[in-house]
């Protein structure tokens, strides 16, 4: 690191997979030993990071995003960290709409300069680390049925996480947790109608060409009203889109959890439709959410997260799970950000637990072995 004057030139130390695969787009675009570079602008400011917009388009959803965070960030998959003095901070150096601009360095490195005063430079060694869309394992949506000690293992997680006081910021894992789990199936007399239209549309947008007969799903005239649950009043995936509080507000880091199990799914008749609906809601945030936030859903839909996130997933889908690994890798997510932790478990166990099992029950009759 070096400070000179209120200039500051600061060194990356590693990269997540989604940063490099939009750094190593700049590069290719920018002519090797020329003077020439390209500009971006700060979507998102904090201390601890800032959101850079890049004019490239990488993968499916032409993301164009990458953050710059502090060395002690956890790694995450935008993030490229660091190595940052103590008490360093992003805002004394730029501001939001503040200039970005990106050039090589001779040696297949980039020079990234933010705002009138920071300098970062990112070694070629970063830069071509391999960056497969995902790290996560594959599974079928039949390893996920009510009454399994798959799903009783998730209740039990997710009665240890409400006894425990934790809130996504909008009530949605106060809600999951008043549908009353059985061997049938769920019963959804006393959730709140909201997050039970919430996980139908989800299951309908998923399984309905699929299936031949008449969909088992969460039935909103079955909903009561609520006592003693706090839920926001937002009854579809799209209504989440930037609800909540949060950097990324709340109900972005549940469709983050959402997607996340989703990106893992490999039965090939579910595809389809599992791509319509991550296009779409991928497509609605752009206008409905943060910059930050949609990078992340972005990311979240090609299987990358946060390692600790990710951690967590391989413990939640695996066939036999253990629950003392479960609970220690939940433990871990919830220290991500204010409510970011909880609200991704709160999405991936909605995946899990209801989700996931509605689709396999109503198609099980069409699948075999």
């Amino acid at each position: 690191m070096t400070v000179d004057r209120g200039y500051c030139r600061l060194t990356a130390t590693d990269a997540g997979r989604g940063a490099t695969a939009v750094l190593r787009r700049v590069r290719a675009t920018l002519v090797p030993g020329s003077d020439t570079e390209i500009e971006g602008t700060v979507t998102a400011l904090f201390d601890r990071t800032v959101y850079l917009s890049v004019p490239v388009a990488v993968g499916r959803y032409q993301s164009s995003t990458v953050a710059l965070s502090a060395t002690d960030l956890r790694a995450g998959p935008l993030l490229a960290r660091l190595m940052t003095p103590v008490g360093f901070s992003f805002r004394r150096h730029c501001q939001l709409s503040s200039a970005c601009r990106l050039r090589t360095d001779g040696s297949g490195g980039l020079v990234v300069t933010v705002g009138p005063t920071l300098v970062v430079d990112i070694r070629s060694d970063i830069l071509d680390v391999p960056t497969a869309d995902t790290k996560l394992p594959f599974y079928s949506v039949r390893r996920f049925t009510f009454g399994s000690e798959l799903v009783e293992t998730h209740l039990r997680l997710l009665s240890w996480l409400v006894d425990s006081g934790v809130s996504d910021g909008i009530g949605h894992l106060d809600a999951l947790h008043a549908v009353r789990m059985t061997d049938n199936g769920p019963v959804y007399e006393s959730v709140p109608p909201s997050f039970v239209g919430f996980v139908s549309t989800v299951v309908t947008d998923l399984c309905h060409p699929a299936t031949e007969t008449n969909p088992s799903l969460p039935n909103n005239g079955a909903a009561a009203s609520v006592r003693n649950v706090s839920v926001h009043d937002q009854s579809t995936p799209r209504s989440y889109l930037g609800c909540g509080p949060g950097a990324t507000p709340a109900g972005d880091d549940i469709l983050a959890g959402l997607l996340l199990v989703f990106s893992g799914l490999s039965d090939t008749w579910l595809q389809p439709d599992l791509k319509r609906f991550t296009d779409q809601l991928i497509a609605e945030a752009n206008g409905r959410s943060t910059a930050a936030s949609c990078a992340l859903l972005e990311q979240a839909a090609y299987g990358r997260g946060a390692d600790l996130v990710e951690s967590c997933l391989r413990s939640l889908v695996a066939p036999q799970p253990c629950f003392a690994e479960l609970k220690r890798d939940a433990e871990r997510v919830l220290a991500i950000g204010h409510t970011s932790g909880a609200a991704t478990l709160a999405g991936m166990l909605t995946a899990t637990m209801l989700v996931l099992p509605h689709i396999q029950q109503n198609t099980g009759k069409l699948l075999h072995e």
